[in-house]
């Protein structure tokens, strides 16, 4: 019995952990190897802007990023939220970033998307990462705990109400009484 718990309790963290970008996830498509980078440390923080860096660890020696475009796609649930070409006005493949801000907690696809000019210039390469984002910006989490203490003061003025008309309402009973 021991033995099936330790192998379920295996199975659901791996099938929870697994698919989401990690810091660093190498990627190779053909002749392309990609790095996806995103600060701050590899975990986004929802509504706080993060600068995303593609790291080509790979590619042919006469490839030039002048003869194609790269196209970053960001969806959430399948809906397109955002799209650049990064390799417009670019000054050399070794600096490649981004800033974006994600807008929401909750999963991302991140699709990196390259397509020559000319057929000949290079192949085309298409990287997909599926990124987590759980953290909230630090004023989102104070207006969260502001809500929980407004919460907690609205039910506390309440039970206070309710006690005083109990009483009220007892009192006067008793008054009728004698």
């Amino acid at each position: 019995m021991k033995k099936y718990f330790l192998l379920t309790l295996f199975l659901i963290i791996n099938l929870t952990l697994t698919g989401f970008a990690d810091g660093h996830t190498l990627k190779t498509d053909k002749q392309f190897g990609l790095i996806l980078h995103i600060d701050p440390n590899e975990e986004p923080v929802a509504r706080e802007l993060s600068n995303i860096k593609l790291l080509f660890t790979q590619m042919p020696n006469n490839f030039d990023p002048s003869q194609g475009s790269c196209i970053v796609e960001i969806y959430k649930s399948d809906q397109l939220i955002y799209q650049q070409d990064v390799f417009k006005d670019l000054q050399s493949v070794d600096d490649i970033h981004f800033n974006f801000t994600f807008p929401d907690l909750g999963i991302y696809k991140i699709k990196v998307i390259g397509k020559p000019d000319q057929s000949d210039s290079f192949q085309s390469f298409n990287f997909n990462y599926d990124l987590r984002v759980e953290k909230s910006a630090k004023s989102d989490l104070l207006t969260n705990h502001s809500n929980i203490f407004l919460l907690i003061g609205g039910l506390f003025l309440l039970l206070l109400i309710s006690v005083i008309i109990i009483y009220n309402f007892l009192s006067h009973a008793k008054k009728t009484a004698r």
